[in-house]
């Protein structure tokens, strides 16, 4: 993410917020729990990007058919953030595709996706428990 920062922060975006306006720009409309999870970010986190992002007028809530879901979608001002950041992304990402190579690339990804179904398939109840070591204090 190091190589996209520079560019995020002229911006005046965070790394998750650019995220965020690139999964919109490729979607349109989406649920604040399915972005969460496109971005690989926790759904309370989610919550306080799209804050930002909505008060800074760059995406806006969008009409959902559920009527129980809170999407939503970019605004004028951040199809034009998208727009301006796209062409360097791509060439950030193609310059990386290049250097480690696209066959590569390709198995990364799928050896992530099968991660992250494994990952996804685990039952709480078979994790370990969460325990705090001894003198340690609890927060509130």
């Amino acid at each position: 993410m190091r190589k996209f920062k520079p560019h995020v922060d002229s911006l005046g975006l965070t790394l998750p917020q650019w995220r965020v306006i690139r999964a919109l720009a490729e979607n349109d409309t989406l649920p604040a729990t399915q972005l969460a999870d496109r971005c690989a970010v926790l759904p309370s986190s989610m919550t306080r990007i799209l804050n930002s992002l909505i008060e800074r007028k760059l995406v806006e809530a969008a009409h959902d058919e559920d009527g129980r879901r809170r999407s939503v979608r970019l605004t004028a001002g951040g199809t034009a953030i998208y727009s301006a950041m796209a062409d360097k992304s791509e060439a950030i990402y193609h310059a990386i595709e290049q250097r480690f190579s696209t066959s590569k690339m390709n198995a990364l990804l799928e050896l992530l996706d099968q991660l992250k179904t494994a990952a996804d398939g685990l039952e709480d109840a078979n994790l370990p428990p969460v325990t705090l070591p001894a003198g340690a204090a609890s927060q509130p």
